[in-house]
């Protein structure tokens, strides 16, 4: 999920069609976490937050991820990013 001109994280996550899907290589961000680890004790996946600056492109088509995100963003250069508080994955 990619919110424009975020520099924190809202307190209650946007729905779909309001934000755009990120397409790009999370290990670009930050190599260090498991991004596909499942967190049993909360039953979700846990949440990586980032503000970040990049060159892009947004789709032509305005559509995101599988339809649902209202619209996706090709990233070409990631030029930099700073981790922020991640929200709970299980309420957010």
């Amino acid at each position: 999920m990619f919110i424009e001109g975020a520099a924190s994280v809202p307190a209650k996550r946007p729905s779909y069609k309001e934000v755009a899907w990120l397409d790009y290589d999370p290990a670009i961000i930050d190599p260090r976490p498991n991004y596909d680890s499942y967190d049993v004790a909360r039953s979700c996946y846990p949440l990586h937050a980032f503000e970040i600056e990049f060159i892009g492109r947004r789709s032509p088509d305005g559509r995101g991820h599988m339809g649902i995100f209202g619209s996706e963003i090709w990233v070409d250069k990631m030029l930099s990013a700073k981790p922020l508080q991640a929200p709970n994955c299980a309420n957010y």
